[in-house]
């Protein structure tokens, strides 16, 4: 994920461990990165989240993971 604005470019690299299926992890990443706007007003902190929820989805057989909550974001 590469952020840019006028004064620099930041790239934040994926977390993922493991990949089981890509289905999905785009949308994880758009709703943590959303979630993380909305929260913490931090680009930063949001491309973190963004980032752990595609990791989670990535992961996962699952298009939609039942167990994607906040607490799971933040391990």
């Amino acid at each position: 994920l590469c952020h840019t604005d006028a004064s620099k470019s930041t790239y934040y690299k994926s977390i993922a461990k493991c990949i089981t299926d890509v289905t999905g992890a785009g949308d994880s990443l758009t709703a943590g990165l959303i979630y993380g706007l909305l929260r913490y007003d931090d680009f930063s902190q949001a491309c973190k989240y963004g980032l752990a929820a595609a990791a989670i989805t990535l992961a996962s057989k699952d298009t939609v993971i039942s167990s994607l909550n906040i607490s799971n974001l933040q391990d």
